[in-house]
C-alpha cells in the first residue's frame, strides 16, 4: 500500500474512529422494542451535554510530496470534527483546497455535531447495528436492549410478526453456531425488514461456505472454483451499499472484485438489482413501505470527507 492511500484510508478511519469515540458520550436512545420498522425520525433531543473535546489548532503541517512541508489553515471540515492535529500531520497539501471546498456545501454553523451523532445512532440502531461505534467493529460490546432478555423462541415469535431486530438476532444466534443455511434465511427476512446489519452477516455466511469449500478441496485433492462464494459476497455488499452507510466501510469489506472477470461482475450486478426488486415487492406483500435508502447528515458528511480525500490523492487518478 503506498502511502498516500494509506494517508486516505487511516484519515477516513481515523474520523470514523474520532466520532464513535465521542458516541460513547452521546446520550443513548432508549432501549428498543418490539417494532417491525424502527425508525430515528422522531429521537428525542438530547438533554444532556456531552464533554467537550479540544479542538485543533487553526494550522496544521500538510506534505504535497515526501520531504516538503508548508503551514496552511485547517479546513473548517475538520476543526468542525475536532480531528486532532497529528491526524493530518501528512495529508497531502493538494487534498486541503477540496476539503475547503466541501466544508462550503454544508452549513458548519447551523450543525450541531452531538445531535448529529446522536441521530447517527438512532439510525444506526434502526438498520440493525447495536454497537457504540459508527459502524460495527470486532469486539465492540453490544448496546444491550430488551431483545437481549428473549428467549430463541420469542424471538421466533417476533420475527414472525415482521420484527426486523428479531429475524436478525436469530440469524446471528444460527450463524454462530455454524447453521448457515438457517441463518440465512432469518437474515434474509431481516434485510427484507429493513436490516442493514444482515448484509454484513450474509457475507460472512458466504465467506465461510468459501472456507468450508477450500478446506473440502484440501482433503479431497480437488480444485472446485471457488468464485461464486466470491460473487453472492460481493452481491451482499453491493445490496448492502445500495441501502446506505459509510462507503469507506463497503470499500474495505469488497475483497472479491479483483478477483473476478468482467462477465461474473455483470452477473454480480444483475443479480443485486433482481434482489432489490424482489425484497422490494416482498416489503409491499407484507405491507411495508418502501425501503428508506436515505442517509443521516453525519454519514453523508463522513462520505463525503472520504471520497474527497479519493479524489484528491494522485495515486487514485491512476489506478
Amino acid at each position: 500500500m503506498n502511502t498516500r492511500t494509506l494517508i486516505l484510508i487511516t484519515s477516513a478511519a481515523a474520523l470514523a474512529a474520532i466520532l464513535g469515540y465521542r458516541l460513547l458520550w452521546a446520550p443513548t436512545p432508549a432501549p428498543l422494542t418490539p417494532s417491525s420498522d424502527p425508525s430515528p425520525q422522531n429521537s428525542p433531543p438530547i438533554e444532556t451535554e456531552s464533554p467537550e473535546i479540544a479542538s485543533p489548532q487553526p494550522t496544521t503541517t500538510a506534505r504535497s510530496d515526501i520531504g516538503t512541508t508548508q503551514q496552511m489553515e485547517v479546513p473548517e471540515i475538520v476543526r468542525f470534527f475536532a480531528i486532532p492535529e497529528e491526524k493530518w500531520e501528512k495529508l497531502p497539501a493538494d487534498c486541503l483546497l477540496p476539503l475547503d471546498a466541501l466544508s462550503a456545501d454544508f452549513d458548519l454553523n447551523a450543525l450541531d455535531i452531538e445531535q448529529l451523532e446522536y441521530d447517527f445512532q438512532a439510525w444506526n440502531l434502526s438498520r440493525g447495528f447495536r454497537t457504540e461505534a459508527l459502524f460495527d467493529i470486532n469486539g465492540q460490546a453490544n448496546i444491550v436492549t430488551d431483545y437481549d432478555g428473549y428467549s430463541l423462541d420469542t424471538l421466533l415469535a417476533l420475527a414472525e410478526q415482521n420484527d426486523m431486530l428479531a429475524s436478525q438476532m436469530v440469524g446471528e444466534k444460527l450463524l454462530r453456531q455454524n447453521k448457515l443455511d438457517e441463518a440465512e434465511q432469518h437474515l434474509t427476512n431481516a434485510a427484507i425488514l429493513g436490516s442493514s446489519k444482515a448484509f454484513q452477516d450474509l457475507m460472512d455466511i458466504e465467506l465461510h461456505r468459501k472456507h468450508r469449500a477450500k478446506q473440502d478441496n484440501k482433503r479431497t485433492n480437488t480444485n472446485k472454483n471457488l468464485n461464486r462464494y466470491d460473487m453472492n459476497a460481493l452481491v451482499w455488499n453491493k445490496l448492502g451499499r445500495k441501502r446506505g452507510g459509510l462507503n469507506l466501510y463497503f470499500d474495505v469489506r469488497d475483497t472479491q472484485s479483483s478477483e473476478l472477470s468482467e462477465e461474473q461482475l455483470q452477473q454480480v450486478e444483475m443479480k443485486v438489482t433482481g434482489l432489490y426488486q424482489s425484497y422490494t415487492m416482498a416489503r409491499e406483500s407484507k405491507g411495508l413501505p418502501f425501503f428508506d435508502n436515505q442517509l443521516p447528515v453525519l454519514a453523508q458528511m463522513i462520505n463525503s470527507f472520504y471520497e474527497t480525500m479519493k479524489d484528491c490523492n494522485p495515486d487514485n487518478k491512476h489506478e
